[in-house]
């Protein structure tokens, strides 16, 4: 707001006061257009969290769901039982392995969910955009666990960030 009060007194006392609010009526126009497009991307994820944490919570509060018929996919599939993981919302990295175990037990929770006669509200983009969001938050926890160590160092420090800068 500031720069634009500046840029308009100054726009006041110069002859060519047209084409230099025209020049910042451009920049805001693709900062608006930034922050639109951030706002999208965050509504989508967040949607899709929110389903995934739909769906997880199907099979945890059922453990009949849980044990009788998702179960069984897993264990075909993994040859042991994996459950589902929600997330607590004051840990961060909860998160990831919420995503992460979705995403790997994501064919038996859809043959689960038919089974079950529920319609899987998630499609096949949003289990996509889902293991993007993993794929992008493991190196962040991998470098964030390595980061809390007691035993680091700043070399240590320094180079987990490399490694953090390499893998984005």
């Amino acid at each position: 707001m500031f720069k634009k009060r500046q840029i308009h007194r100054k726009c006041h006392h110069n002859e060519a006061a047209g084409e230099e609010e025209e020049e910042y009526d451009g920049e805001m126009e693709i900062e608006e257009r930034v922050c639109e497009r951030r706002r999208e991307l965050s509504d989508t994820y967040q949607d899709i969290i929110e389903k995934v944490r739909h769906i997880v919570r199907i099979f945890r509060r059922s453990p009949t769901k849980n044990d009788a018929v998702l179960q069984k996919y897993v264990v075909e599939q993994h040859g042991r039982e994996l459950g589902l993981i929600l997330d607590c919302p004051t840990r961060w990295n909860s998160l990831v392995f919420m995503l992460s175990r979705f995403c790997t037990l994501k064919s038996a929770v859809q043959k689960a969910m038919i089974d079950l006669k529920v319609p899987m509200s998630m499609g096949e983009v949003d289990c996509i955009v889902a293991e993007e969001i993993v794929s992008t938050l493991e190196p962040v926890t991998l470098v964030v666990n390595a980061l809390s160590r007691r035993d680091i160092n700043l070399i240590s420090a320094e180079l987990q960030f490399n490694f953090a800068l390499l893998t984005f």
